[in-house]
């Protein structure tokens, strides 16, 4: 192409020149897109052509393809807390967005949309893992899905009110696995995060482990070896009520932190026959809970007792199990994490045909 100028002089008629091109003349397409970005065609720098990134009037830029940014340092500076919202198409209306933090707080990344409730999915590819560098706060509200993550056996050091581990079940605070918060100190009591009304616990599951078993000062039942069948015999320790008066035995338990001091409770005793195999003996069991700061231990407490039947094994060396509910308040409130006295007794008023002693083999309490 060349560019002509006119050169009037003092000739009658105009004369045309035609001029070197410079380094700045380019030529563009016959038409264009309205906002387009120009942009080189070829290598001579002399042509431009059309393109699908816009900038409009209010200074939004869009591309019509992958952004690429190929440099060592990659930057949005942007005044307003806002830095970046990546969308989808035009049927998306969910989508996340990466806002600045001011000094104290830090950045965060946010899904925003039209819906009122938006999940944040982050999802490795196959067997991909999420590693996670740095601690993680959880919010009281927060429902926590299965995770796998390192269990402990014992609580942690030095814990403050709020701190969550995940407890393998073998701690003292708990005999399940399960995530626990710490509510109170002096003593500890940790409490399980799960929901329902045994505190993520589940009916049947163990709310209670057993201390020791403790006899009473007066009235109390007492320690033998029941015998077994081998040679040589097993000796199976045994807690013997005899026939003739009421005698006691006393139960130390510590509550587990996921017990939510609403649910009920069930008491499982099993029991055996010295020689009987007929006929009933009237079991009487109560609690008494040991609350911190409030009990006091020297003082005497009024026991709610429930008392039932439990009928001998038909055949001499059986076992059965026997099985009381308690509502939390038949149980004097306890909390998790908390302890309790457990006391059982034989009533023997209310024994019907079963003549001679009442064999108490182990005691459990689990969520009803």
């Amino acid at each position: 192409m060349s560019i002509l100028k006119v050169n009037t002089g003092t000739r009658s008629a105009p004369v045309y020149e035609e001029v070197a091109g410079g380094s700045g003349n380019v030529v563009g397409p016959a038409s264009s897109t309205d906002n387009a970005v120009a942009r080189f065609d070829g290598v001579t720098g002399k042509q431009i052509q059309d393109s699908g990134c816009e900038i409009n009037d209010s200074g939004e830029l869009k591309l019509g393809g992958t952004l690429d940014l190929n440099s060592a340092t990659r930057k949005f500076n942007n005044a307003a807390a806002t830095l970046l919202e990546i969308l989808g198409g035009p049927s998306v209306v969910n989508y996340l967005q990466i806002q600045a933090g001011t000094a104290g707080f830090g950045p965060r990344l946010l899904t925003v949309g039209s819906d009122t409730d938006i999940d944040l999915r982050i999802a490795p590819k196959n067997d991909g893992a999420l590693a996670v560098a740095a601690r993680i706060v959880i919010a009281d509200s927060a429902t926590i899905p299965p995770l796998n993550v390192t269990e402990r056996s014992s609580e942690p050091s030095a814990p403050s009110v709020g701190d969550i581990y995940l407890d393998d079940g073998t701690d003292h605070a708990s005999s399940t696995a399960g995530f626990r918060r710490l509510v109170s100190t002096g003593p500890d009591v940790w409490e399980d995060i799960g929901g329902g009304g045994g505190g993520g616990l589940s009916s049947g599951d163990k709310v209670a482990r057993i201390v020791r078993w403790i006899p009473t000062a007066t009235l109390s039942s007492h320690m033998r070896m029941f015998a077994g069948g081998s040679t040589p015999a097993e000796r199976y320790p045994v807690w013997s009520f005899a026939d003739g008066a009421d005698e006691y035995i006393d139960v130390e338990l510590e509550f587990d932190g996921g017990y939510d001091g609403t649910a009920s409770i069930e008491v499982k005793a099993v029991f055996s026959a010295e020689n009987d195999t007929t006929g009933t003996a009237s079991i009487a069991i109560a609690f008494r809970r040991l609350n911190h700061g409030s009990e006091d231990l020297d003082a005497s407490h009024t026991y709610s007792f429930q008392t039932a039947s439990v009928t001998c094994p038909a055949t001499q060396g059986h076992t059965v199990e026997h099985s009381d509910a308690f509502t939390n308040a038949q149980a004097d409130g306890v909390q998790g994490g908390e302890k309790a006295w457990l006391r059982l007794f034989r009533d023997v008023s209310g024994d019907s045909g079963w003549a001679n002693d009442v064999f108490l083999h182990s005691v459990k309490v689990v969520l009803a």
